[in-house]
């Protein structure tokens, strides 16, 4: 069996509940009772019969509940048995990927999102883009959004190759290409991947289909290091494939994607200190994570030290 069919099976028994049964049965059965009861018709043997059947009904949806519970417990079991493996195929897929693939097959590797599911990302960046603070985007890539970033001051723009950045500095008019602060990521070398980063001074990180193509290892290292570098009340906003559910284990079957699920992250994150602040899921794979850094949002500027960039100007 494989892993996509006990993940798919556990998800549809995750959205099947005995205990809404059993009070649904209790509320219906209720008012019977009651009727029976207060009548000034009276059946005493079979009220006391009624009120046996009623316990044993009660009692049987309890058990019922109880052996359901016991088939998602070995489900779940055999979900763990089968995680080495996967969790090994995708450091292999992440070795063999993106830091030897060519950059234009990285860069249209991007996941179709339905319109509404696009507005929502958007306007999720919006939000947390705001100039008193810098910001920071692990892969950029073609993404039309980043235009929305630009108040950030400055903008610092991350990935494993150059070749990866020079979409997204292109796009923007000289003018602006001299204030963004581009940093080509060593994972290939060892911790740490950010150093060339400021500490505690980000106040919103951006990465969109960036882990999806990382195992746990290395997106629990990413974790650590953008802790540090966000500022007290930073968010970091991430896309993950979630193979909390079948759609995002099917592309780690494919070898489309890395395996990790949301579960996963955000205990991870828990740990570091994060909070989580907001959840949603995409499509069928992929969820959207925000994280905060607890604390309190300060900044000393005043305003921004250079004119604001006119969106209109930006390249098509």
């Amino acid at each position: 069996m494989k892993l996509s069919e006990l993940v798919h099976l556990r998800n549809q028994l995750e959205e099947l509940s005995s205990n809404e049964v059993h009070e649904i049965v209790a509320q219906q059965l209720k008012p019977v009772m009651h009727l029976v009861e207060t009548s000034a018709i009276k059946f005493p043997e079979l009220e006391q019969d009624m009120n046996q059947g009623y316990r044993q009904v009660l009692t049987s949806l309890t058990q019922f509940g109880d052996v359901l519970q016991q088939i998602r417990d070995q489900i779940q079991s055999s979900i763990n048995d089968m995680l080495p493996a996967y969790h090994a195929a995708s450091y292999k897929l992440y070795e063999f990927g993106d830091i030897t693939s060519d950059p234009d097959y990285v860069l249209n590797r991007r996941p179709q999102l339905a319109e509404k599911d696009l507005s929502l990302v958007r306007g999720r960046i919006l939000v947390h883009s705001h100039w008193q603070k810098p910001g920071m985007i692990l892969r950029p890539g073609l993404e039309t959004w980043t235009r929305d970033m630009v108040a950030l001051d400055p903008l610092y723009v991350c990935d494993i190759n150059f070749d990866l950045l020079r979409p997204i500095i292109d796009n923007f008019p000289e003018e602006y290409q001299r204030r963004l602060r581009t940093c080509v990521v060593q994972e290939s070398v060892g911790p740490p991947f950010l150093s060339k980063l400021p500490d505690q001074q980000l106040g919103f990180v951006l990465a969109y289909n960036f882990f999806t193509y990382r195992p746990l290892e290395i997106i629990k290292q990413y974790l650590e290091e953008i802790y540090h570098k966000l500022s007290p009340g930073g968010v970091l906003a991430m896309s993950i494939n979630d193979c909390d559910r079948v759609g995002g284990v099917l592309l780690a079957e494919r070898n489309f994607a890395c395996y990790a699920t949301c579960s996963m992250v955000a205990s991870l994150a828990r740990n570091m200190g994060y909070e989580i602040q907001y959840q949603y899921h995409l499509d069928a794979a992929n969820t959207w994570l925000e994280l905060v850094r607890p604390g309190t949002r300060t900044s000393l500027r005043g305003g921004q030290a250079l004119s604001v960039i006119n969106h209109r100007s930006l390249k098509k």
